[in-house]
């Protein structure tokens, strides 16, 4: 059984998830913005959320003030 789930995400989950991380981060690395990306927000993903948002807003305060 714990090889059908092993090979269930190889072959289906891992490389999608490869692929978008991919995309995403060739953006990122020329300099994109994340938001710009326009991700799809999960109710279990709203504390990380909020996190890259209070430090993006730090980061943006801290480079303003010198």
């Amino acid at each position: 059984m714990l090889g059908l789930f092993r090979e269930a995400f190889d072959v289906e989950d891992k490389p999608m998830i490869e692929a978008a991380y991919a995309n995403v981060k060739g953006n990122l690395d020329a300099g994109g913005d994340f938001w710009a990306e326009k991700p799809v927000s999960l109710g279990i993903d709203q504390g990380g959320t909020r996190a890259r948002r209070m430090l993006e807003a730090m980061i943006a305060k801290e480079a303003a003030s010198g």
